[in-house]
């Protein structure tokens, strides 16, 4: 039997554990205000003098980040208790590294010490960000000095000691992603250690906590990081040079996938099955014999069938606009035809440059990012490739082995036409709302059994047009809270399909951070975070009570649209694998419920190496499908 009771949840010890680190109350402790939502988090809101860029080299510049930074960070644990496991290791995080910067080793051990406890996810437990703090802060301490051979000499002893410490099979992907990006590192070039929430600042703008703590990162590499990274990178081949073997079995991370993936075969007795992506489109071109056909319409401009949609013949579409569309997916032009072929040769170098797999792939991606050639489009050339090729990928692994799935689009466009979200109003949420209640009936209409939603919305911040913060607080929550309320509606309208919903790439607490869907709790929703081939979570999965399984969602080959493939990662690509699983028992057996399916599926579940979190298996769910149908007598 797989764990039933998953994910990083609010157990009893746990909470023992969170109430312990939070910093010990004051006379007036008790009028401290308990924060279970991000969105309630006092913001930064920082205004540097500068392009935020110039923060990480301009000591005049950086010093009032950092002051402002820590000010706000000490004003939370002051005035709030952050009932979120996440956000408080950030918080003890952030303080690290500013006194790290400042010299204050001491306070740099305890603020680490503090984060790791917090951490859930053990490779990052063992070998995060927080690593390289604690290493040069206790070398600095014992040596008495940050230079000098003595400072290098105990820099080596004590990385080599802490690295013969960790478990090798929790951190041996870590070490070789991590020796990747210490080897691009330079004072020219900082590739992507951490993930910020949100857009960069223009010149003068205001600056998130997200963002700074980015910024207070970039500096530390520029200047501890970077001045020491051959230190680091003879440590970790080192660690690595004392578990090299020759035996192919233990050569090579495990991939638990393999054996666990299911191909149901055509000529098995199976039923159809409607599985709709509701994604941001799909090339159906590529699926011609797993489409959704309405029987009712034809491709002739009209409303054949009289429900309000023209020519819905494998599906619907929405523009940004909440207007309809028969478009089916997002269209790109010549020029963004050109980038995307571009950008699918450099996932592929990407994927094999950041394993260490030497390839001509990843030796010309690493040329590429050391000529500049990973920042030669803009940020709304990628929102236009995404939004092109995101269904496709995600349709292509939720019918991947089931010949019997039939494939319904519903298009759903987060961005405009040039890949830009402008700020949307009240009327962009209700539109949003009211599609979303439209797309429910007509999946109910079309007897929709699964529906895949690998997307998040998340509260709007409108901390800049112009009118009081409380204010664009109160709107924003509003706006949310007509999409929240009219989701949660629809999916509730539907108890005879089963949701499943991305967690989300932002590494937070899914229920904490309130993204919709992945927040929601709902008996007929499925929310998946993503783990690596050797079921352990990745670095971007989001997570807690709301996210219940893992499936794979890193470096996976999907198809595009024309039917290329790409090497993509993500949660929206660890949704479609439950999707699939749940396609595949519906076909098999298609008078099963949707609550048996959900324990069909969590049935066949295992927990993680670690021990932490719960793993989908398909052949399992499968063969528990076939043991239940022999013991009621069925073929």
């Amino acid at each position: 039997m797989g764990r039933v009771d998953t994910g990083w949840g609010w157990a009893a010890a746990g909470l023992v554990l969170l109430l312990v680190l939070l910093p010990a109350p004051s006379v007036a402790g008790a009028e401290k205000r308990v924060i279970t939502r991000a969105a309630d988090l006092p913001r930064l809101n920082f205004r540097g003098r500068k392009n935020a860029d110039y923060l990480t080299v301009s000591p005049d510049d950086f010093a009032p980040l950092a002051g402002a930074v820590r000010a706000h960070i000490e004003g939370i644990f002051r005035d709030y208790y952050v009932a979120d496991w996440a956000t408080l290791k950030d918080l003890h995080t952030i303080l690290a590294h500013l006194d790290l910067l400042e010299g204050n080793d001491a306070g740099v051990l305890e603020h680490v010490s503090v984060a790791r406890r917090l951490e859930r996810k053990t490779d990052e437990k063992f070998l995060g960000i927080t690593f390289y703090g604690e290493a040069i802060a206790k070398s600095r301490k014992d040596a008495g000095s940050g230079s000098g051979e003595t400072f290098l000499m105990i820099l080596r002893y004590n990385l080599r000691d802490a690295l013969a410490a960790m478990p090798w099979d929790d951190v041996r992907q870590a070490i070789v992603k991590d020796r990747a990006l210490l080897d691009l590192s330079d004072e020219h070039h900082i590739p992507p250690w951490t993930r910020t929430q949100g857009d960069t600042p223009q010149d003068g703008g205001a600056i998130s906590l997200d963002y700074a703590n980015e910024l207070i990162f970039d500096r530390i590499l520029l200047r501890l990081i970077v001045p020491l990274k051959s230190e680091f990178m003879q440590a970790f081949d080192h660690l690595a040079a004392a578990h090299r073997t020759e035996d192919p079995r233990t050569a090579l991370p495990v991939n638990l996938w393999k054996s666990r993936s299911v191909t149901l075969p055509e000529g098995e007795k199976l039923s159809p099955v409607v599985l709709a992506v509701w994604d941001s489109g799909v090339d159906t071109s590529v699926f011609p014999d797993r489409l959704f056909v309405n029987p009712r319409e034809k491709p002739n401009g009209r409303d054949n069938d009289g429900n309000g949609f023209v020519s819905d013949v494998n599906g619907i579409g929405f523009r940004f606009d909440g207007s309809k569309t028969p478009e089916l997916y997002f269209p790109i032009d010549e020029d963004d035809k050109h980038l995307l072929r571009a950008q699918r040769a450099r996932a592929r170098g990407a994927s094999d440059f950041y394993s260490g797999t030497d390839t001509p792939e990843a030796r010309a991606y690493r040329r590429g990012v050391e000529e500049g050639a990973d920042t030669l489009y803009s940020e709304e050339a990628g929102s236009r490739l995404r939004s092109h090729t995101h269904g496709t990928e995600v349709a292509d692994i939720a019918l991947a082995g089931n010949p019997a799935a039939r494939l319904l689009v519903v298009r759903q466009s987060f961005r405009d036409e040039d890949g830009s979200a402008s700020i949307q109003s009240i009327q962009w949420w209700r539109q949003f709302a009211l599609n979303a209640l439209a797309i429910v009936q007509y999946c109910k209409a079309h007897r929709v059994r699964v529906v895949n939603m690998s997307w998040t919305l998340s509260m709007p911040q409108w901390g800049g047009l112009g009118i009081q913060a409380d204010e664009a607080d109160r709107w924003a929550r509003e706006c949310f809270t007509v999409v929240k309320r009219g989701l949660t509606a629809a999916i509730q309208s539907a108890p005879e399909i089963l949701f499943v919903a991305a967690a989300g790439n932002t590494n937070q607490n899914a229920a904490f951070a309130e993204a919709i869907p992945p927040s929601l709790v709902l008996p007929n929703l499925l929310t998946v975070g993503a783990v690596d081939q050797s079921g352990r979570a990745t670095d971007f999965t989001s997570f807690g009570k709301t996210v219940t399984l893992y499936a794979n969602g890193k470096s996976l080959e999907a198809r595009i649209p024309g039917g290329d493939l790409m090497i993509v990662s993500g949660t929206s690509l660890a949704a479609p694998q439950v999707a699939n699983l749940a396609a595949k028992l519906f076909a098999i057996e298609p008078s099963l419920k949707v609550p048996e399916v959900i324990e069909l599926i969590r049935q066949g579940a295992s927990t993680s190496p670690d021990g932490t979190i719960t793993l989908i298996n398909p052949k399992r769910s499968v063969v528990l499908l076939a043991i239940r149908n022999d013991r009621k007598g069925r073929p």
